[in-house]
């Protein structure tokens, strides 16, 4: 079974639509579609489609289906439509994008909400199903923790970081809990997590004797240390700067669910920008969401931008987890 552009992982089958619409925002089928090219971030030729791998699925509404290799590279890719609009004129092109995410990605089974708490909030009455709307809740998801440069959620894991020959580690997010060190150059020397403590939870934090901006590191007060080395020490525990959703957070994912089809049909983007056109005229209309969109990284929606904004983390070495 294919998935949407916007849960693509590594080996799986990704579908991609696309929506024709005319001056009129009323959907229409080209005159003809020559190819639809699957292209890497670079423009590099990944794939290309013809012929009955074009599907029509309805008016204006058409898809293709792309095999993703098991190794592929991760992060942004594109799938370049070529088509005629009517007979006579020339062919021209549709770029889109989406992403593609390490396998397993979306298999997580945490969530900002629940179907249960989103039936409740902010899809009352619907009518699709239980499997559909954790589709949506994980779509807002990886567009929330985009914008953001952060997830919202506590993630359990191991990281490996440099040793740095001092009694401190400098770690490059933040760490709620620690439940494990070990020295991978030599095992048999071994940490005790009772005997460390964090200071900062920030990447970076303010020394309260001298004032200094320093990295947030996991200290030592018994008197040890750390051997040096390149990724020698494994720390293991909980991570992230928060042990449950940010109210504002699920807030913001409520929102993004009932905007969820105010710009997008299911089938992908629609791929006019413009709610209103005049060649002749040079009179052009931004579609709203578009409109919104000026800012890097903004889902285009004001009022979740906003919330956004206060969470977002873009310092040096602060990523996704």
């Amino acid at each position: 079974m294919a998935v949407s552009r916007f849960l693509a992982e590594q080996g799986q089958t990704v579908r991609l639509g696309i929506s024709f619409e005319d001056q009129n925002l009323q959907l229409y089928d080209p005159y003809a579609i020559a190819k639809v090219e699957i292209l890497a971030e670079d423009d590099t030729l990944l794939a290309t489609k013809t012929g009955a791998d074009i599907v029509h699925n309805g008016v204006g509404i058409y898809y293709v289906d792309w095999a993703i290799p098991g190794a592929a590279d991760l992060g942004k890719h594109y799938d370049k439509w070529y088509y005629t609009p009517v007979t006579g004129h020339d062919e021209v092109s549709a770029k889109l994008e989406f992403y593609v995410y390490l396998a397993g990605t979306f298999l997580q089974t945490d969530s900002y909400l629940t179907v249960s708490e989103a039936k409740a909030r902010c899809l009352v009455g619907t009518a699709l199903s239980d499997t559909d709307i954790q589709y949506l809740i994980r779509v807002a998801m990886t567009i929330i923790d985009r914008c953001a440069g952060q997830h919202f959620l506590p993630v359990s894991k191991s990281l490996d970081v440099d040793g740095t020959g001092e009694g401190y580690l400098v770690l490059p997010k933040a760490l709620l809990q620690l439940t494990g060190l070990e020295n991978l150059d030599s095992p048999s020397m071994a940490f005790t997590p009772a005997d460390y403590r964090m200071k900062g939870t920030w990447l970076f934090h303010k020394d309260w004797k001298t004032g200094a901006v320093i990295p947030a590191h996991l200290a030592c007060y018994n008197g040890g240390y750390f051997p040096r080395g390149h990724r020698n020490i494994r720390v293991t525990g909980i991570w992230g700067l928060y042990e449950a959703c940010p109210v504002d957070i699920q807030h913001a994912t409520c929102l993004l669910l009932r905007y969820a089809g105010q710009w997008d049909t299911v089938y992908g983007p629609i791929i006019s920008k413009y709610a209103r056109e005049s060649v002749d005229g040079w009179s052009y209309a931004l579609r709203e969401v578009f409109k919104q969109a000026t800012l890097n990284r903004s889902t285009g929606h004001p009022a979740v931008d906003v919330i956004i904004q206060n969470h977002r983390r873009f310092d040096r070495g602060m990523a996704v987890i």
